[in-house]
């Protein structure tokens, strides 16, 4: 019996011997599956940034599968989630990063705030291997201040509470002998968005002009002018009621010469419900919406159902399903 029982014991020690070499071995250089399919990733400049570790084409070899991707955010700008998978050594830890680019960044300044975050996520991996040695880690805060304030006690005010303007011009000018054509719009929008309330106005106004002369066949032409004209007035409000509701309403009035509207006035309303809460926007994203509307139109012409003017009522279930996800 106590032969039997040494016999057991032995069996546990080796056991636990070879359990704590596994627990100690480490991986020489991590492997990263990097997921950009919903966004934009300039992989020549991260392979060159990043060279401690080595890029991967199949998900499944890879020590950590990173997930980015981004959505546009109200002022212009993008917000940012990249989520770190870990696989085999790795495959109990999973990391998530989330970070907004400003709406005036240039295509280098959200590709270099990319990587500053990519590499945030990676450190705790390539920290456990072997190639950690020949990290190179850097701990200066930027500075963004003559001066220099503690970024973390001080609080940034936003002189235009969240309110972002925009005003734009656009024209158009060409011509040859015998035709000539020209354009000019102007629009002016605000727009404020915060976590509970999204609303916003918009003054669209176009005007576009072609002429062209044509031969009669009797050795005279005829010049022939077409001027279209567009107006639109627009305002939007959109409220949150918690992680899965929400509810708004559109009004738009509009001028096209174009469209045969002389005067079209809409007001729309709606519910919205998300099955996924909205702060998983990124990752996954299932919304039922119903909207109900009433519009008037008045039109310079008289239509095909010998309309001058009308009335009319709708309503409609929309859904949209996205899924992005390891």
């Amino acid at each position: 019996m106590r032969k039997k029982i040494m016999t057991i014991l032995g069996a546990l020690l080796l056991s636990l011997a070879g359990t704590a070499q596994n627990a100690e071995k480490t991986i020489d250089k991590l492997k990263v599956f990097i997921d950009c399919s919903s966004t934009w990733c300039d992989m020549t400049f991260i392979r060159t940034e990043i060279n401690i570790v080595d890029f991967m084409l199949d998900r499944i070899a890879a020590d950590v599968h990173l997930l980015v991707t981004d959505q546009s955010t109200g002022s212009g700008g993008s917000k940012y989630q990249l989520i770190f998978f870990g696989q085999n050594t790795f495959k109990n830890q999973k990391d998530t990063f989330h970070f907004n680019t400003d709406p005036n960044a240039t295509d280098f300044e959200r590709r270099d705030m990319l990587i500053k975050y990519m590499k945030l996520g990676l450190a705790s991996y390539v920290a456990k291997t072997n190639a950690a040695k020949d990290a190179v880690i850097n701990f200066k805060r930027t500075e963004t201040g003559e001066d220099n304030k503690d970024s973390a006690t001080s609080t940034t005010k936003d002189p235009w509470n969240y309110w972002v303007f925009r005003v734009g011009v656009n024209g158009n000018l060409s011509a040859d002998e015998v035709y000539k054509s020209s354009s000019l719009s102007f629009n002016l929008s605000a727009n404020r968005v915060t976590e509970e309330l999204k609303t916003g106005f918009e003054i669209y106004a176009g005007k576009n002009k072609t002429a062209f002369q044509l031969d009669n066949g009797n050795g005279t032409q005829e010049k022939i002018t077409i001027k279209n004209d567009d107006y639109t007035v627009q305002h939007f409000l959109v409220k949150s009621l918690g992680p899965h509701w929400s509810y708004g309403y559109e009004a738009v009035v509009s001028r096209s010469t174009f469209s045969n509207n002389k005067r079209r006035a809409l007001l729309r309303t709606g519910v919205e419900y998300a099955v996924f809460p909205y702060k998983e926007v990124n990752t996954k994203f299932f919304t039922v919406s119903y909207t109900m509307d009433i519009r008037r139109n008045n039109y310079f012409d008289t239509t095909l159902y010998e309309k001058n003017k009308e009335t009319l009522f709708g309503h409609a279930i929309e859904t949209n399903l996205s899924f992005n996800q390891k």
